[in-house]
């Protein structure tokens, strides 16, 4: 009876050391599955953070194709508004091929020979080009100051899952598989 009661004894002790070894266990356990699951966020955010830039970059490219076309309209529009007041402040003349005095020449049927009405006209197109021209600026500006922003967002982001990932691999990936060869 003597022996039953020792191997009573060892294996009680037998059954709480397994189950503090269960309960270490389980405690590395939940604190690789917090770690995987705060690394995986950290992923999350970063390719987030990467998609959001490279849309960024994306409209930057096209804003600044935008702004070429601008450019080139405005100087279009200026060249009409400029040839088109040369021409209505010019002196009438009569016509140097036929000689016909300046109020017995006839406009081309197609045209209305209203250069005033074209002169106005290109004058509010260059006055609309120019706010867009300034709406898209401070749209860029907005864009860039998004994409720094993010930039920095990225470094921090790529240290956390650093530091997770080593932490993992370094730590609590090693100390998982000790204390299961010590349950």
């Amino acid at each position: 009876s003597g022996d039953e009661d020792d191997y009573r004894g060892q294996l009680q002790k037998i059954d709480e050391t397994l189950e503090a070894e269960r309960a270490s266990l389980d405690t590395v356990q939940q604190d690789l599955q917090r770690l995987l699951s705060m690394r995986s966020t950290v992923t999350a955010e970063l390719q987030a953070n990467q998609g959001r830039i490279t849309e960024i970059d994306e409209l930057l490219s096209r804003f600044s194709l935008l702004k070429n076309h601008y450019k080139v309209d405005l100087l279009r529009l200026e060249a009409i508004q400029e040839s088109g007041a040369l021409f209505v402040h010019q002196e009438s003349i009569d016509c140097p091929l036929c000689g016909t005095p300046p109020d017995k020449q006839h406009n081309n049927d197609s045209c209305d020979g209203d250069v005033e009405a074209v002169i106005h006209a290109a004058t509010a197109e260059i006055d609309k080009i120019v706010r867009l021209t300034s709406e898209l600026e401070n749209t860029t500006a907005d864009l860039m100051k998004e994409r720094d922003s993010l930039l920095l967002l990225g470094k921090d982001l790529q240290e956390d899952f650093s530091g997770l990932d080593n932490k993992i691999r370094k730590t609590s990936a090693p100390s998982l598989g000790d204390q299961r060869n010590l349950y």
